[in-house]
Parts: structure tokens; sequence; C-alpha cells
């Protein structure tokens, strides 16, 4: 069973949005592991960890279902963008 079934959407929307914002944090440790990090890195992540957080915003300001669905089609998107970054992160400096 989904913790939404169990617990309840607000409860499973709260969870989902602190995993969201423990991925935000966990972003900016790239540049803090690995100084070799492309400036090309920051767009797309930056970009992406700000979308993470007004997803996280609109789950727990509204856990509708309806809601959930449009936060997921954006968190893909939020994802696509942050996957480019790192990608991004690893060309070399010109």
């Amino acid at each position: 069973m989904t913790i939404a079934v169990t617990q309840g959407p607000k409860r499973a929307a709260e969870l989902a949005a602190s995993f969201f914002v423990v991925a935000v944090l966990l972003s900016f440790l790239a540049p803090v592991f690995d100084q070799k990090v492309s400036l090309f890195y920051y767009p797309g992540v930056v970009v992406a960890d700000l979308g993470f957080l007004y997803s996280s915003f609109r789950l727990i300001r509204d856990p509708t279902p309806a809601t959930v669905r449009k936060v997921k089609s954006q968190v893909l998107v939020w994802m696509l963008l942050g996957l480019v970054g790192f990608f991004m992160g690893g060309i070399p400096a010109l």
C-alpha cells in the first residue's frame, strides 16, 4: 500500500516535499567534493532546485489528487533539468 492510502494524502505530500528539499540540499555537494565542476553545472541545477522547492510548496499547500498529478509532471521536468545540469557540470571549462 502507498503512504497516501495508509497515512493520508497530507502526510504523503509532506514526505514527498521533504525528499525534494533533501535533494535540493544534496545538489550543492557536487561542487564541494569535486572542485572540477564546470560553471555550466549551476544554471540547470539551480532552476531544477527552485522548481523542486516550488513543487514542494504546492504539494504542502494543496495535497489533492489533481494537484499531485500536476506536480508529478512538473517534477519530471525538474529531474530532467537537474540531470542536464549534472552532465553539463562534467564539461571542461573553456
